[in-house]
């Protein structure tokens, strides 16, 4: 079978956009230094939730399931639009992603060159779509390892859309059988104040040791 050219994007839920749907971005107090970050760490709770059949994640306790983000390809949305926090976890098939390498030319070549790369291919091909989509987008990968037995990337995004500022944090994972990925972002402004909270959610996230 001839390799496209181009990735089929819409074969994989790989177009995040700009996950801004439901945002209530209103003025407020920007100036949060780190200190009530570690705070506001300190004393969060967080509920335990189900990922389908698969496994489950860890989800700041004042969030609650949101239909008003319109990403229809997550299979887990939660919003705190109080605190400008949302919550969105993808999951895709590591068999259809290989297919989907392989029919093209450039990752087909990269792949083959290393096959342990799988992970790193599907993270900056979900990274870098993220960082077309915002104005001087910038990513930072901050974490490489295993993490609850799964190969993991942690990622920071910063970036604006429409002159507004805006953090994301990533965890992505690769398991025998699945891809996950945990994205949650607040605005720019309250970085210092939830991103411990953020890295808590993205990390937390573990896989049914069998998973159906």
């Amino acid at each position: 079978m001839k390799r496209s050219a181009f990735i089929r994007v819409p074969a994989l839920h790989l177009f995040l956009g700009l996950l801004l749907a439901g945002c209530n971005l209103a003025s407020m107090r920007n100036d949060f230094d780190k200190e009530e970050g570690k705070e506001v760490l300190a004393k969060a709770k967080f509920d335990r939730v189900l990922i389908d059949s698969t496994g489950e994640l860890q989800v700041y306790a004042s969030m609650s399931r949101s239909e008003e983000l319109k990403n229809e390809s997550a299979i887990l949305r939660f919003a705190d639009p109080y605190k400008e926090l949302y919550l969105l976890v993808f999951k895709d098939d590591v068999t259809d992603f290989k297919q989907l390498v392989s029919e093209n030319d450039s990752l087909y070549k990269y792949y083959e060159q290393d096959t342990s790369s799988l992970l790193s291919i599907y993270s900056n091909l979900t990274t870098g779509n993220t960082l077309t989509k915002l104005s001087s987008g910038r990513d930072s990968l901050f974490s490489s390892r295993k993490l609850h037995g799964m190969d993991y990337r942690g990622y920071a995004i910063t970036g604006s859309y429409k002159n507004i500022s805006l953090f994301y944090l990533k965890g992505i994972y690769k398991s025998s059988h699945s891809f996950y990925q945990v994205v949650v972002w607040t605005l720019g402004s309250r970085r210092n104040l939830y991103e411990g909270v953020m890295k808590k959610m993205i990390e937390s996230l573990q896989e049914e040791t069998n998973p159906l």
